[in-house]
């Protein structure tokens, strides 16, 4: 599917949110991590341990240049304060064994609905609202999509299509805002756009950008 609608991206949340009531139904673990999971130390690349929001900070941090200086230190500040409130709560957040990857490009559709999932070589145990909102975030602003309906509109309909089906604890209502600011800023694929920005003299507005994303 190269062009999503609403109606994909909400049929793909209560799909999402289908998963993750099952899984807290079930006992069953994989005993590792998927490749979106966060604090695992990035010691390795193996999953669980791999921390692709962690490495986009550092990879932005790398690429400033001292002009900047001002911008980033904020910019620094704000995320490890955010980073700082998911650490301290996300041992007690939901957990689950989940496939981990649960996106267009790994769904076969057929008449227009989603008929098949496949491609589980990343599955493995993770923090369930983690997951929800990071898939959130790429449907709504880094997908091809097809429609009036704003990215914010894409996410709060795919968010209320995965809470239909599993209702968030009060934790991680919590929790939610400070997921998404650190995604929506540290997306791998936004941070490499904007190192490019920044290489031909367009950074000052991309650092703005990510500390309004991050405030």
């Amino acid at each position: 599917m190269e062009a999503l609608r609403l109606k994909h991206i909400q049929e793909i949340g209560a799909m999402l949110g289908k998963q993750h009531a099952a899984s807290m139904r079930s006992a069953f673990s994989f005993g590792r991590g998927t490749s979106w999971g966060m604090f695992g130390g990035n010691e390795t690349e193996e999953l669980g341990d791999y921390d692709e929001n962690e490495l986009c900070y550092w990879d932005l941090v790398s690429a400033v240049e001292d002009k900047y200086e001002k911008e980033m230190s904020l910019i620094q500040e704000l995320y490890k304060k955010r980073r700082a409130v998911l650490q301290a709560e996300w041992a007690a957040l939901p957990k689950g064994a989940v496939q981990g990857d649960l996106l267009p490009y790994n769904l076969l559709f057929q008449q227009d609905r989603i008929s098949a999932i496949f491609d589980f070589d990343i599955a493995g145990d993770e923090v369930l609202v983690n997951e929800c909102v990071g898939n959130a975030i790429f449907l709504a602003w880094h997908h091809e999509f097809e429609g009036l309906e704003s990215p914010k509109e894409r996410y709060d309909a795919y968010m209320d299509a995965y809470y239909s089906e599993r209702p968030f604890s009060d934790c991680e209502k919590e929790m939610i805002p400070h997921l998404f600011a650190i995604i929506r800023a540290f997306r791998y694929d936004r941070i490499e756009e904007g190192i490019e920005k920044m290489k031909s003299g367009k950074g000052k507005s991309f650092l703005n950008e990510s500390i309004m994303l991050l405030s």
